[in-house]
């Protein structure tokens, strides 16, 4: 069992206005995108119940994506493809998915990075179901940035809805885009021709001047002010004693339970989750578990 001393928990500091704000936004997101911080991986075909007829079918070829933003000193560091259905408060249904040919684990794909600000998407076969998916199929695609983290990245968006998606597509062409949450039906094209041709031109993605500071792009996100920074520091040290080296997130479900997520090549893709627990003083880790990750 690896432990950790417990230090003193040291005072918080003043929060600015412009934090609370950052922070309600990033909150706001990250029910949104907590644990799809994974990649499309392929579960065994006989997982998927024999009845699902995969009749809807979306081809995408492979190319590159090129991200422009309007600073020179923020720049993408992660491009996110997802795939969504219309009942965000459960998870899709991915039974209902062919990827490839394979159901996918995760609904999500992290694009690999081929050089600044330019990403490759792979050739993509998607087939589905709308029937068991219990309607229309969606698409997204959204940017984090190296310069900020997912929790600080809201306020320098001229249009803040760019923030969840760049670009989004709905199965249903017809369906009333207002009746979608900001999150499916942000930058949202009418027809899956135009959304071929938007992911074939350059994305421009309009900053605006805010002032960056260092605390802003640091590393774990703190998703939870339950704990002190003495505790925090602690369970970080806990972590990267393990070996990790990129922890990218601290969640304290509470006083004396943390989750913490770390990855294995950058900060956006976690592949695992350390589950953490406060004993007699220490914290000790109670379990590691692994995140599905890669096709």
């Amino acid at each position: 069992m690896i432990v950790a001393t417990k230090q003193h928990r040291a005072p918080l500091g003043a929060i600015s206005d412009q934090h609370v704000s950052a922070l309600v936004l990033c909150a706001i997101a990250m029910i949104a995108i907590a644990w799809p911080q994974q990649s499309f991986a392929q579960a065994p075909v006989a997982d998927t119940p024999a009845e699902v007829k995969f009749s809807e079918v979306i081809e995408l070829p492979r190319q590159t994506l090129t991200f422009k933003p309007t600073r020179d000193d923020i720049t993408v560091g992660c491009v996110i493809f997802s795939l969504h259905h219309s009942n965000s408060r459960k998870a899709i249904p991915l039974e209902a998915i062919r990827v490839n040919g394979a159901q996918p684990k995760t609904p999500v794909l992290y694009l690999k990075q081929v050089e600044k600000d330019r990403f490759e998407l792979p050739a993509v076969k998607i087939e589905f179901s709308s029937k068991v998916l219990g309607g229309p199929l969606y698409l997204t695609a959204k940017v984090w940035f190296n310069e900020l983290t997912n929790q600080y990245d809201s306020p320098f968006y001229e249009n803040v809805a760019d923030r969840y998606a760049l670009v989004s597509y709905c199965t249903n062409e017809d369906e009333d885009p207002s009746k979608v949450n900001g999150r499916l039906g942000a930058n949202r094209v009418t027809s899956l021709k135009e959304f071929r041709d938007r992911l074939g031109k350059p994305f421009v993605i309009s900053l605006n001047e805010r002032p960056l500071r260092e605390e802003w792009g640091r590393w774990p996100m703190i998703n939870s002010r339950a704990l002190g920074d003495a505790d925090l520091k602690a369970i970080e040290q806990l972590v990267r004693g393990r070996g990790e080296r990129y922890v990218i997130s601290i969640t304290a479900r509470n006083r004396d339970h943390a989750n913490v997520i770390v990855g294995d090549r950058d900060l956006f893709e976690g592949t695992r989750l350390y589950g953490l627990e406060r004993a007699d003083e220490t914290w000790r880790i109670e379990k590691v578990e692994k995140r599905d990750s890669g096709w």
